[in-house]
């Protein structure tokens, strides 16, 4: 339970920094709930200790380690957009994606290959 808690506040105390005050509870009471356990639920101090650690080396891990992102998606483009066979695609950061037209015509599509979380 301890791991599951320490998660769920490491990925919602990435969304409240960007996105401030929302989810800002959520994180409080992940912090409470983790110290409210340890406190109900272990008798010794040694006890106390390891399930201080617990969380906080989960979120160390995942902060450390985090999720990698290699992905490739064909978007069909909306109707009213078409394509023709000189269009260009342009993107600021390709270091984070790389879009390419697949189709043109009436079908028009590109191909997404994402590198990294992001906008571009």
């Amino acid at each position: 339970m301890l791991v599951l808690l320490a998660m769920l506040f490491e990925d919602t105390s990435k969304q409240v920094i960007h996105n401030f005050p929302h989810l800002l509870i959520t994180v409080i009471f992940c912090i409470a709930q983790v110290l409210i356990y340890i406190y109900t639920f272990t008798d010794k101090l040694s006890q106390k200790l390891v399930g201080i650690l617990v969380p906080i080396i989960t979120v160390a891990v995942i902060v450390l380690f985090p999720k990698t992102v290699d992905f490739t998606v064909s978007e069909a483009l909306p109707d009213e957009t078409v394509l023709t066979e000189d269009a260009v695609v342009s993107v600021e950061d390709t270091d984070i994606a790389e879009i390419t037209i697949s189709n043109t015509g009436e079908d028009s599509s590109v191909l997404i290959h994402a590198h990294a979380y992001g906008t571009t």
